[in-house]
């Protein structure tokens, strides 16, 4: 594997930095998207929500949802 600096001395991987090694596995994120961990693997994430609607803990991912009944 072949690590080069560019002009401005960014770092240029051929390849997503691995978890193992201490990166997310990402190649790239979009704009407003929220990586979350997956063990091992490389991360996955999850795209910019709905307006008005809140982060909330799915079975085993983050969901966006609506919030129902309570006093906020």
């Amino acid at each position: 594997m072949a690590i080069t600096l560019d002009g401005t001395l960014g770092l240029t991987l051929p390849v997503p930095l691995t978890p193992a090694n201490g990166g997310t596995g990402l190649s790239t994120v979009g704009v407003g998207a929220l990586p979350y961990g997956a063990g091992t693997s490389a991360m996955n994430t999850l795209s910019l929500g709905t307006q008005g609607y809140v982060l909330l803990a799915g079975a085993s991912a983050p969901t966006w949802g609506a919030l129902s009944g309570g006093t906020f």
